[in-house]
């Protein structure tokens, strides 16, 4: 199989196309070329942004796969429609779960209600338009996409400060704040299997057209991840102080990762159309994660905002 991955050398791209090259497929890799491309791979380089140098970069290309991990507005899904549009035989976007209006009745399911949240702002509006593009160049036209919406991703290589915010804080014996009081329940999916959900897509005709939730199987709240962090370093009785967000005065994502809204959805849609099962539990995979980065890198690091040590200080921390 002839696979293009448009992004392909950070994190989800990255993990995207460790899976594929260890099929043995044909894998390309569509960026900039500002980072090292995993051996395997081969790079076309090209600014997604630019549809002349989408054009040049894909000149007499055609591809079974294209997995687009990069697209955050919706002209750059444009662009790329107009260029592959014809040469591609399955066409997978990477969404997300945050397309999903807010709902009070949880899990979040596909046939849920989408659009421009209040919680996520013009990330959610892009990708729902991102997605609303594609869905119609499906119906008038066709076009073989299936959309997937990840809940909160981890991993080793993850470039968001997010797993590392906890165990670095936790590793460094200070206290860890955890917003909204630390209620808000969450899922979180380990990147390898978000990857491994792609490859079972990408095999099956049944998936054209459909949207699926992909995440781990496990709901938990904030407080319990910085708790199941804790867990995975072996560290006992961890110092989580769940603050009321808005008595800080300060925006919540100045000093905490995670936004305090509930966030989990039922993936079995998907266990249903590809038996897509996740490998990892989320302490396994927290496990795994700690174990590839290594104890010291994550004890170095540890970032404090000004904010997180302003509210530390009115606490008399």
């Amino acid at each position: 199989m002839k696979v293009l991955i448009i992004g392909g050398s950070v994190f989800v791209g990255r993990a995207i196309a460790k899976k594929f090259i260890s099929r043995e497929d044909d894998v390309y890799v569509l960026n900039r070329g500002n980072h090292a491309i995993l051996k395997g791979a081969k790079l076309l380089k090209a600014d997604r942004n630019n549809i002349e140098e989408m054009q040049a970069a894909l000149e007499g290309h055609a591809f079974d796969l294209v997995i687009d991990n990069s697209a955050y507005e919706k002209f750059q899904t444009e662009i790329a429609y107009e260029v592959l549009s014809g040469r591609v035989n399955r066409y997978i976007h990477i969404s997300t779960s945050a397309v999903y209006l807010h709902s009070e009745v949880l899990p979040y399911r596909e046939d849920f209600e989408r659009g421009a949240s209040k919680y996520w702002g013009a990330y959610s509006k892009n990708k729902y338009e991102i997605e609303e593009f594609l869905f119609k160049k499906h119906r008038l036209d066709n076009f073989p996409v299936t959309m997937l919406r990840p809940f909160y991703l981890y991993g080793t290589e993850n470039n968001i400060y997010r797993e590392r915010y906890v165990f670095s804080r936790l590793l460094n014996e200070r206290p860890v704040l955890v917003a909204g009081m630390g209620t808000a329940v969450v899922q979180f999916g380990h990147v390898d299997d978000l990857a491994e959900a792609v490859s079972l897509i990408a095999d099956n005709d049944k998936c054209i057209g459909q949207a699926y939730n992909v995440s781990g199987e496990e709901y938990i709240s904030l407080k319990g991840w910085v708790d199941m962090c804790a867990k995975a370093l072996d560290i006992e009785n961890p110092y989580i102080i769940p603050v009321e967000s808005k008595s800080t005065g300060y925006k919540t994502y100045k000093w905490f990762p995670f936004r305090e809204v509930n966030l989990f959805g039922d993936c079995s849609k998907l266990r249903e159309d590809t038996g897509f099962v996740p490998k990892y539990s989320l302490l396994e995979g927290l496990k795994k994660t700690i174990e590839e980065i290594g104890i010291d890198e994550l004890r170095d690091s540890l970032k404090v905002s000004e904010e997180e040590k302003a509210i530390l200080e009115a606490l008399e921390i």
